[in-house]
């Protein structure tokens, strides 16, 4: 009687598990993570297959590299039961209207860009540590709840508006091509990198970023920019911008510097021997000392009113209007890695060009109309525009 017992509970058993994998996803995997996932497809247009039944994820929802860019599908944790995803790839499929993934909350690292979000929901998502939405249609996003964040891209979208003050661990923000008028970036003390270009800026306070490393700001109405807390600068792009003035003196760790398209008339890096890229033109600048930066593989200085140009190596270059105040010299082009530039005379009022004027010149210079081109040799080289 005990072993026919004994037989019949075995087969129930056979039975109840049988069915549980027939018709359910197996209960390793958490059946509220899969519903999210579902749901996505539902309702955003998501093209994968749901799961509804079987005891492995189905193959569109795997891990694997799409467009050779990117991994396309669910990262599930390592537990051997109960299993919660962990990371999420949708990016690039499609998708419309409201992402709502906030049921994940297991979610370490979310990408969802180059789709047409109009909205996005990581509130429940309070391990999440990296989220990339960017290149999409996106006028709001709250990050709050999201402390552990460490990496949040978020560029291309329609934000007026972006509130990071929670995310204590931030340290790379990229919120290039948005709409922002303002961005506190004061409780982002681990900040190491931010990109916010192509914004309506016309303020930046960055002398709480300390570890900054990487600063792009270029393309905004920035009239002020004080990086003199900022000692661990490598990068720095504030290009296109209404800047006067620009003090990188105490960035000596500074490698690149793209300033041009401002309103400088003053620049200063000789503190800065590590610079290897500096583009500087189109503003107002009259002398430019590069002797300290023997490193300096490029250099973009063209379209500013240079008087004195001296390079290492004993590379100088001295320009005179003749008379005074009856012209303007322009250093039109250079070429750093040849030398080779372009000088461009414009009279103003009543007077006329008439001639240039050399010495340190061991050739004869090209010459077309009120432009001189010549290569500049490792000397000083003076160069004359007379007016009448």
């Amino acid at each position: 009687m005990k072993i026919k017992m004994l037989v019949l509970i075995m087969l129930l058993l056979a039975v109840v598990v049988l069915t549980i994998g027939c018709t359910t996803p197996a209960l390793m995997y958490k059946p509220g993570d899969i519903a999210v996932i579902n749901r996505i497809i539902d309702n955003d247009g998501l093209g994968w297959e749901k799961w509804t039944s079987g005891n492995i994820p189905p193959e569109s929802w795997r891990l694997m590299e799409k467009y050779d860019v990117s991994l396309q599908g669910v990262q599930w944790c390592d537990a051997a039961t109960n299993k919660r995803i962990i990371g999420l790839d949708v990016s690039n499929n499609g998708l419309e209207g409201m992402l709502d993934v906030s049921g994940l909350t297991h979610l370490e690292w979310l990408r969802c860009s180059y789709n047409n979000l109009s909205a996005l929901d990581v509130t429940g998502c309070v391990n999440l540590r990296s989220l990339s939405c960017g290149n999409n249609s996106l006028s709001t996003l709250d990050v709050s709840r999201n402390v552990n964040l460490g990496s949040l891209s978020c560029g291309n979208n329609n934000l007026n508006t972006l509130d990071v003050s929670k995310n204590l661990n931030l340290k790379t923000l990229s919120c290039a091509r948005n709409d922002l008028k303002a961005l506190d970036v004061s409780q982002n003390v681990n900040l190491e990198r931010l990109t916010c270009d192509s914004n309506s800026l016309s303020a930046l306070d960055v002398s709480k970023n300390v570890e900054l490393e990487w600063l792009s700001c270029a393309d905004n109405s920035l009239s002020n920019l004080d990086i003199s807390a900022n000692v661990n600068l490598r990068l720095l792009y504030c290009r296109n911008n209404n800047l006067s003035a620009l003090d990188v003196s105490k960035c000596v760790n500074l490698e690149t510097l793209f300033c041009y398209n401002n309103s400088l008339s003053v620049l200063d890096v000789s503190n800065n021997a590590n610079l290897k890229r500096l583009a500087c033109s189109a503003n107002n600048l009259n002398a430019l000392d590069m002797t300290k930066n023997i490193v300096m593989t490029e250099l973009g200085c063209q379209d500013n009113p240079l008087s004195h140009l001296k390079l290492p190596d004993g590379y100088e270059l001295i320009v005179i209007v003749e008379p005074e105040g009856s012209g303007t010299i322009t250093l039109a082009t250079y070429d750093h890695s040849s030398k080779r530039l372009t000088l461009s005379a414009e009279a103003m009022g009543d007077n006329i060009f008439s001639a240039w004027t050399m010495e340190g010149l061991s050739f004869a210079p090209e010459r077309e109309d009120a432009s001189i081109s010549f290569i500049l040799p490792p000397t000083t080289v003076t160069v004359t525009a007379h007016f009448e």
